[in-house]
């Protein structure tokens, strides 16, 4: 798969929400992106919001969104608690 890849780490929170979507649409809309989470240390259910939005965005554009949740990583951790299974999956 060729396009974008995204490196998210550190500790993200939802006063990071709005500039994560605004990358991931600009990146999506350039084509497919794989999104990389094994740097992050804490993220909340604003986060994943945006990233479960995100998806049905790539659906809607016809474009590819892989992400890379390592189930020991704080993305995966989080999913886990709130239940999504592999809604995350690409």
């Amino acid at each position: 798969m060729s396009g974008a890849v995204l490196e998210l780490e550190g500790d993200l929170r939802a006063g990071d929400a709005e500039a994560l979507r605004a990358r991931l649409l600009g990146a999506l809309a350039e084509g497919d992106v794989v999104l990389r989470t094994a740097g992050l240390t804490a993220v909340d259910t604003a986060v994943v919001q945006v990233l479960l939005s995100a998806q049905r965005t790539a659906r809607q554009l016809d474009r590819n969104l892989q992400i890379d949740a390592p189930q020991a990583g704080a993305l995966g951790v989080m999913a886990a608690r709130l239940a999504l299974g592999d809604a995350l999956a690409a």
